[in-house]
């Protein structure tokens, strides 16, 4: 399973600790502390205060690897791992007091939003939630209790939040400059692991999956077999049998990078407390989402929605359909007009992304700027 670089990715061997290993032992023994780190609150203003630009493209999380190599041998095709030259260069995606920050927005989060996983088992939502009514009475969701929910991290518990590039302008704009490169949709996941814990059980994507790792490090498990991306999973028994041996273990530690195509199926554990890394899930346009758009075209311009009547004639009236049907795919490859639409027609299906500038004192400077 490794790539063509034959770069297998750090031992699993837990390499020497981090500078900051005392603090963290320290740390451990305090029962009074309610941070998301582990940190006691006198530390705060010592984390994350390196800053980092919020710019991030392929080419700058793959570092010194080659990005036009990664397109042509790796995309679609290996897993790869990047380790960091900077522990640092992802800190200005998600520090410690913005993730507290995002939480915060207690209105924003429900079951489906914030997820806690023990041992590769999903949390029950009446176990950290409660059941707040809508005003007529008629729906009902779960909202995250803070105080339930930290007590669970504190017991080991994986947190999983869904959907940060549509909360955090960083992640947000990671999100915007991929799709723009890659002509895919993007969609993020974080996790917050303990040591020794594993939070999803051992899976396959359907998608492919960048992992940058901001905090700790985490042991991911490669396995040799492959799964077809659009074959339902199997459950986890079932599935570690088919997977066959570990082909790859990678630790990734602090500004790492780690690439998995679709299908590859593996797993994750913490090997530090207060894991925390970021999933990039890379979703691709299929030849299937392409005729499901053409086909619309289809039905819209050519009244494809009535019924045939001639099918009793056999397999000749059958072949003039699906002759007509062609037809018209072919008729769409050849119109540049029809192709820049159906294009268009695809990028909207992505997240709406940009943002708001509504200070008008900022609005006023940007005006002024000069010309590059």
């Amino acid at each position: 399973m490794d790539g063509p670089d034959g770069n297998a990715g750090r031992s699993s061997t837990p390499a020497h600790d981090e500078p900051d290993r005392r603090r963290e032992s320290t740390v451990q023994r305090s029962t009074g502390c309610q941070r998301l780190d582990g940190t006691p609150r006198s530390w705060l203003a010592r984390i994350n205060v390196i800053q980092r630009p919020l710019h991030f493209t392929l080419g700058s999380l793959l570092g010194d690897f080659d990005t036009d190599r990664f397109l042509r041998e790796i995309y679609g095709r290996h897993p790869l791992h990047v380790p960091a030259v900077d522990a640092h260069r992802f800190d200005s995606l998600m520090s410690w007091g913005e993730l507290e920050r995002l939480l915060n927005i207690t209105g924003y989060w429900d079951e489906s939003r914030l997820r806690l996983m023990v041992d590769g088992r999903r949390v029950a939502p009446e176990r950290y939630c409660f059941a707040r009514s809508s005003a007529d009475g008629e729906q009902r969701a779960w909202r995250p209790q803070p105080e339930r929910v930290m007590q669970a991290i504190g017991h080991g518990a994986a947190l999983v939040l869904n959907g940060l590039d549509g909360l955090s302008p960083a992640i947000s704009a990671i999100a915007q400059a991929l799709e723009a490169q890659l002509a895919v949709r993007v969609q993020s996941n974080l996790y917050l692991s303990q040591r020794s814990h594993r939070g999803l059980p051992l899976h396959y994507d359907i998608h492919d999956v960048l992992a940058l790792q901001i905090a700790g490090r985490k042991q991911w498990r490669l396995h040799a077999n492959r799964a077809h991306p659009a074959v339902k999973p199997a459950p986890e028994r079932e599935l570690r049998i088919a997977a066959g041996q570990v082909a790859q273990q990678i630790t990734l530690g602090p500004g790492d990078f780690l690439y998995l195509p679709a299908g590859v199926i593996h797993e994750a554990f913490a090997e530090t407390d207060h894991a925390m890394h970021l999933t990039l899930a890379i979703k691709q346009v299929t030849p299937i989402d392409l005729a499901s758009l053409m086909m619309k075209r289809l039905a819209i311009r050519d009244d494809l929605t009535r019924p045939s009547y001639d099918l009793h004639e056999g397999i000749d009236a059958l072949a003039r359909h699906v002759a007509r049907l062609a037809e018209g795919f072919s008729e769409i490859a050849r119109n540049p007009a029809e192709l820049s639409s159906l294009f268009s027609e695809i990028e909207a299906n992505r997240q709406p992304r940009g943002r708001y500038a509504l200070d008008p004192m900022q609005q006023r400077s940007e005006r002024h700027q000069p010309d590059k």
